[in-house]
């Protein structure tokens, strides 16, 4: 399995539209989003990002405490 880190923006990208959201293709893709960059993000940098709805960021939180879970990523508090 390719190290969640080592993911570029295309692998992100195609992340986004398994769970439904390829409609921030153009936020990911400007705002250079990779595997790392995806480690860090929360609340606030998914709103930055043009991300409004607070369902759909609690689904890709979601998703993204799954993907450090598969990829033996430490979880911290601030992943909760």
């Amino acid at each position: 399995m390719e190290s969640l880190t080592q993911w570029d923006v295309n692998k992100v990208y195609s992340w986004f539209c398994s769970l439904g959201f390829q409609a921030y293709e153009k936020q990911i893709r400007d705002n250079q989003i990779t595997g790392e960059v995806l480690l860090h993000l929360h609340h606030e940098a998914l709103r930055d990002l043009s991300i409004d709805s607070l369902g759909k960021r609690l689904v890709i939180l979601k998703a993204i405490y799954q993907l450090k879970l598969q990829h033996r990523v430490p979880i911290t508090t601030e992943d909760y």
